[in-house]
């Protein structure tokens, strides 16, 4: 039997595991037979002459063949009897697929030779082993088998090209890298980032009064996002026009990320990575119904579009219409339209894609803390039932990699990013303590334009026992923002212990231009990974980074230039080929400065420091994987607010422990869980959201394998974090007790359909975010179910 990591493949009395490390569709041609000398091969249609970039985590011989054989696309035979007691080192780098087989196998007994038909093959050092090899390679049947990519099979993500901006397998990685893969997104029926960051003990989301979502991870809040690794617009949200369903992964990028973005927050961000096109044919449907009405259908298409598979496309699309929202708000509805295209040539590979979405989302249901309380509302509505937050997104991406001489490579990216937003809703200023609310009709317009540009060149230089991969890069994003409002009006509108009573006249559009910006952030990126005997990693960076503010706040114009050199240390040991440990200071810097609006004078920029060490573990034969860590930020010139005006700065210090568990326990039971323990040392001057010291959760899911139930199963989810004690204003705080949220699902998986139905807080208990005024605290849904069902033809 020969194991073929990570998904369970079912032919007659054969069964395998299938473990490739890849990013798209593969075709696996298994050669089977009985006997002592058995001899497997992985077939793929490619030339072993050809240099590409390798990245082979630790493990045993036979598992660091087969990811060769993916990322090659190349045909590998060998006996697993012969490499069974075998364990490799790490391996990536830019090698033709000889050269990386040669590597595996020094200070080995093992030869590799070719055979009759051209295949790769390892043999022992006896000639004899050669002969024998490649007769048997003449009479193997064939058994072709369609697979998927890694994050649909997958929990535990091997690598990872977002943190070090080069394809580093994580465990030699010298950060927590948290990746939620699609698998788990589809089973959690995820229908949104702020869903799918619920697998993140160590991310907490919360949602102010105008519906706007911000995530603070291990107790600091994120101030910028990351799409395929490229800088995003710190003005609109993370992942700003991508839907769940154009979605392959999101990464929980821990620790400052300088090295990808000008601005960056000292606890890490989130970087989503979008699908790419494949060359296997790939024809998927959703259809999707859920709570308040809801309908959702979406396709997800790809595959080859020539003979050669030199080009490629992929396309998703969806479209979501929901009679209403909670609690009683008026409908929703979202748009998504995302083609890309690929082309491979002998040294140069492109792809290209664009994003069109357009959304509608109903006001946020919530309530408010009073006499002692947070009150019990037969109705969490505090506005009218038609406020609402629309939004429309258009993105444009490249990625280039062309290769140049001895293994380097010259590799950009870029995105623009144009959204339109606006809020009508109606806002709450008072609520007496019978009941009687006053609120002003909120009508704002935002535009924002952002162009991202990402190149470097990269390589690998080999002395002895030391290797040192190169990365020299240039960073250059500019972003356009401006802000539209309306005149203020005083209103009383009724009672909100009487839903019935709430009245509001219709609002307007916005009266004037009351904010207007403009950035430009500029970097130079020096970046050196050192590997030494093959078991010890240095990663090493210095990032120039420059910032050109403008503004005008309320007529008044203002400038700002800035610039700073960020260094960046991380270091991680082998100490088995399954247990690595690290530790890392990275820092971080945020040229983007607040104005004070009355004095016009600009604040200091904000610089963050932290610190990192950890363990990172594979168990059960790479199945399972687990990364603890401990840390400590400290945050420097954060700006305190007087009323809503920016009047100064103090600094910030966290730190705590978490903790990440992600894989298969056995086949068929699969399990994500992950905490957080954070101690906040907040400035005394501000008055901040408050982040719960303790944050986790954990969701298994059992599969039946084999019998009448195969292809049946069952999951629970339950996330939970402790009390927090500083909700509204300085002086006033509140207590937001410890809370807990069920989720529970039933499955049906074959081939080519799978039914799933999910009911999300079961217990239908109130879950509040935190807040900083009284006067709002979000109310997150209550029990809600979705019927999910898709095909594939």
């Amino acid at each position: 039997m020969i194991k073929l990591k990570r998904q369970t493949l079912k032919i007659p009395n054969f069964t395998f595991r299938k473990k490739l490390l890849l990013s798209g569709a593969l075709h696996i041609r298994a050669a089977l037979f009985l006997g002592t000398a058995s001899l497997s091969a992985i077939s793929y249609a490619a030339s072993p002459d050809d240099s590409i970039s390798f990245s082979v985590p630790a493990g045993s011989l036979q598992a660091s063949l087969l990811v060769i054989a993916a990322q090659s696309q190349q045909t590998i035979s060998f006996s697993p009897e012969l490499v069974a007691n075998y364990h490799t080192a790490p391996l990536s780098g830019r090698l033709t697929t000889r050269e990386a087989i040669l590597r595996l196998l020094q200070s080995k007994p093992l030869l590799l030779t070719t055979t009759a038909n051209g295949t790769l093959t390892v043999v022992s050092s006896r000639s004899s082993d050669v002969d024998t090899a490649q007769q048997q390679q003449k009479t193997l049947p064939a058994i072709t088998v369609t697979g998927q990519s890694e994050d649909e099979t997958v929990l535990n993500a091997a690598s990872s090209s977002s943190a070090l901006r080069t394809d580093t397998p994580l465990q030699q990685t010298a950060q927590s890298v948290q990746v939620i893969t699609s698998k788990l997104l589809t089973a959690r029926q995820a229908t949104s980032i702020e869903d799918a960051l619920k697998n993140s003990g160590s991310t907490v989301s919360v949602r102010s009064n105008r519906g706007t979502n911000t995530f603070w991870l291990r107790g600091q809040n994120i101030t910028s996002g990351l799409t395929d690794g490229v800088s995003g617009s710190g003005n609109v949200g993370i992942g700003q026009g991508t839907a769940i369903e154009g979605i392959e992964r999101i990464e929980v990028l821990k620790g400052p990320q300088s090295v990808l973005s000008g601005s960056s927050s000292p606890a890490g961000t989130i970087n989503v990575v979008r699908k790419k096109p494949v060359t296997d044919p790939l024809h998927r449907v959703k259809v999707e119904t859920a709570s308040h009405g809801e309908f959702k259908t979406a396709i997800d298409l790809g595959g080859a579009l020539t003979d050669d598979k030199a080009f490629s496309y992929r396309l998703n699309a969806s479209t979501m219409k929901s009679s209403s929202a909670f609690p009683d708000y008026n409908g929703d509805h979202a748009d998504y339209l995302a083609p890309a295209l690929a082309w491979k040539g002998e040294t140069t590979r492109v792809v290209a894609g664009a994003e069109f979405s357009q959304n509608r989302n109903s006001g946020p249901a919530g309530t408010f803390y009073t006499d002692g309380k947070v009150q019990k509302l037969s109705t969490f509505r505090l506005g009218d039932k038609d406020d609402h937050f629309s939004t429309g997104t258009k993105n444009a991406w490249f990625e280039i990699e062309q290769d140049l001489v001895d293994g380097w490579t010259f590799n950009s990216k870029g995105n623009y990013q144009s959204t339109y937003g606006q809020v009508k809703m109606n806002e709450t200023l008072a609520i007496a303590d019978n009941g009687d609310k006053v609120s002003h009709p909120l009508s704002n317009k935002f535009t924002n334009q952002t162009w991202s540009l990402q190149n470097d060149v990269r390589g690998s230089i080999e002395l002895g026992p030391v290797k040192q991969t190169l990365l020299l890069g240039h960073d250059y994003q500019y972003e356009r923002y401006a802000s539209y409002d309306s005149n203020f009006v005083l209103l009383n509108n009724g009672n909100v212990y009487d839903p019935g009573s709430l009245v509001y006249p219709g609002i307007g559009e916005p009266d004037y231009q009351s904010y207007t910006s403009k950035l430009i952030q500029s970097g130079i990126l020096l970046q050196d990974q050192i590997d030494l005997w093959e078991r010890l990693h240095l990663q090493l960076s210095l990032k120039h980074s420059s910032w050109n503010n403008s503004y005008v706040v309320s007529g008044k114009p203002s400038s700002y230039t800035t610039s700073k050199w960020i260094p960046n240390y991380g270091v991680s040991f082998d100490i088995t080929p399954d247990v690595t440990a690290y530790a890392n200071l990275l820092h971080s810097f945020s040229g983007n400065a607040q104005v004070d609006t009355e004095t016009g004078a600009t604040l200091p920029p904000t610089t963050g420091k932290s610190k990192e060490a950890g363990l990172k573990f594979n168990f059960l034969d790479d199945d399972l994987t687990v990364t603890t860590a401990v840390f400590d930020i400290r945050q420097e010139n954060l700006v305190v607010y007087s009323n809503g005006r920016p009047i100064g700065t103090e600094g910030r210090r966290t730190k705590g422990f978490d903790l990440d568990v992600n894989g298969t326990l056995l086949p068929g039971w699969d399990l994500s869980a992950s905490y957080t323990w954070t101690q906040n040392e907040d400035p005394s001057l501000v008055s901040s959201t408050d982040i719960p010291k303790h944050s986790g959760n954990v969701w298994t899911s059992w599969e039946f394998q084999d019998g009448l139930l195969q292809g049946a199963g069952a999951s629970v989810g339950v996330r939970t974090q402790s009390k927090t004690t500083k909700n509204g204003v300085k002086g006033n705080y509140f207590t937001i007790g410890s809370q807990t949220q069920t989720d529970v699902a039933i499955f049906y998986h074959q081939p080519k359909w799978s039914l799933q139905l999910g009911v999300d807080n079961v217990f239908d208990r109130d879950i509040y975010y935190g807040t900083s005024t009284p006067l709002y605290v979000g109310v997150q849904d209550g029990r809600t179910w979705r019927l999910t069902g898709t095909y594939e033809f």
